[in-house]
């Protein structure tokens, strides 16, 4: 069994946030939700991976407002 290992930490989602804007260095940014409840969606992940190439990350709460706003 191969297992690669990756360098950095799982970051979670609280139970009222359901969005994040990740920041990334070179200026890109990417947006993930998260589903919370018992369907299908629910089931995904709802982590982020964090690496070094991200710069900062905003998380959301179902209203807009900015439950927590991290640099790195």
């Amino acid at each position: 069994e191969y297992i690669k290992k990756r360098a950095g930490k799982l970051m979670k989602f609280n139970p009222n946030e359901f969005k994040a804007i990740i920041n990334y260095r070179d200026g890109s940014k990417r947006t993930q939700e998260v589903y919370w409840g018992d369907s299908f969606n629910s089931q995904s992940t709802q982590n982020i991976f964090i690496t070094d190439k991200i710069s900062g990350i905003k998380f959301y709460n179902n209203t807009g407002e900015v439950t927590r706003n991290l640099a790195f």
